[in-house]
């Protein structure tokens, strides 16, 4: 484990609130799938890759204890993952 003292608290609190967007800014493309009858354009390979992404990015910033990158990837794991499960869903019971 390595610690270090930012020197760039600025940068730290930019990346903090982008990082609390990301998430926030995903939400509708999962509503849309969720609700949309036309999924035409909205690929099951894509999503899951972001989602095997932001999964390895969240448990690697778990272990490095960096708290902006937990921030961002826990809930950006948690909706695109919602993405591919509905994907899914809609694949099998349509």
């Amino acid at each position: 484990m390595y610690v270090r003292k930012s020197k760039n608290k600025n940068l730290d609190k930019l990346t903090t609130v982008v990082g609390i967007c990301m998430p926030i800014v995903t939400l509708p493309q999962l509503y849309s799938v969720v609700k949309a009858s036309d999924l035409r354009g909205v690929s099951l390979i894509t999503w899951s890759f972001y989602a095997l992404q932001a999964g390895i990015f969240a448990i690697f910033s778990i272990k490095h204890k960096e708290k902006p990158l937990v921030i961002t990837y826990i809930p950006l794991f948690i909706i695109e993952l919602g993405i591919v499960v509905a994907l899914l869903c809609r694949e099998f019971y349509q």
